[in-house]
């Protein structure tokens, strides 16, 4: 890994690297066996490995000598003695004090603030047993005046996307369905 990248760049480029399944599970089997104290022969990986074993090489997660594959050691004791945290990517960092700041460009990014401000602004609605919660316009509004400035704004964005249901008359509004969990990549 480059030591001249910034804290964020480094925590970026070791997450990428380890947030493909593939890469995950070889970088497993490299610490593995180094703990064993038999490290890896890269000259047994298969072709699809060789390549998940340049990318952590290239986060600067593992070294390789002629044969053999290690783990770096301290790699993340040095990026954690930086003094930086990772950067926050979950959907609070479009909130500032509760309320979005900004609305953001990316498509998965603004469908996962508005299935988070919808599940929260739903959340509490009383509701029938098998019964989905219903809302009027003046309390979804009033709801969603507690994340936005202009409420009548998302009230739109959620009917847009699908997100909220409402009637013909625009007087009731409902979910279209749960709130994905948290973590959830959205399309």
């Amino acid at each position: 890994m480059d030591q001249e990248q910034t804290a964020p760049e480094q925590w970026r480029t070791i997450a990428a690297a380890l947030a493909d399944e593939r890469r995950l599970r070889l970088y497993a089997r490299i610490v593995t066996a180094a703990e064993r104290g038999a490290p890896l022969d890269g000259q047994d990986l298969d072709p699809k490995e060789r390549k998940s074993l340049a990318v952590l090489q290239k986060a600067g997660l593992v070294t390789s000598g002629a044969c053999d594959v290690h783990p770096a050691g301290g790699v993340f004791a040095r990026l954690l003695a930086s003094g930086k945290e990772a950067p926050d990517t979950s959907v609070r960092r479009f909130l500032v004090n509760g309320k979005i700041s900004s609305y953001p460009r990316r498509q998965a990014d603004r469908l996962e603030l508005l299935h988070y401000v919808a599940g929260h602004v739903f959340e509490t609605v009383p509701a029938p047993p098998g019964e989905v919660p219903v809302l009027t316009e003046r309390e979804i509004t009033g709801r969603l005046g507690g994340y936005s400035t202009d409420p009548a704004a998302v009230r739109r964005y959620l009917v847009d996307e699908g997100i909220v249901l409402r009637n013909p008359e625009g007087s009731r509004y409902w979910l279209a369905s749960p709130r994905p969990a948290d973590g959830m990549e959205f399309a």
